[in-house]
């Protein structure tokens, strides 16, 4: 992986699950890695479902806010949107 848009990061409190720039999810399991499948709102709005790493219930997750919250950090409490 050359391109800084390929690399891995791990994703804050889904354990096994990590995120690229480009909003491609993974997973490692048993020493492989798999593409988490995506899925489309009727907005639009690409999302996943994730295993939390508390309770280990699938949740779905936007993939554009999990980028932001990788990447740039959690959303500031007096945010907008």
């Amino acid at each position: 992986m050359n391109n800084t848009n390929d690399e891995l990061v791990p994703i804050f409190n889904h354990p096994n699950y990590y995120i690229n720039k480009l909003g491609r999810i993974y997973l490692l399991k048993n020493d492989e890695i798999t593409f988490v499948k995506e899925y489309v709102n009727m907005s639009g709005y690409y999302y996943v479902y994730l295993r939390n790493a508390h309770n280990r219930k699938h949740r779905a997750k936007y993939i554009h806010t999990l980028v932001i919250t990788t990447f740039h950090g959690p959303r500031p409490e007096n945010a907008l949107c």
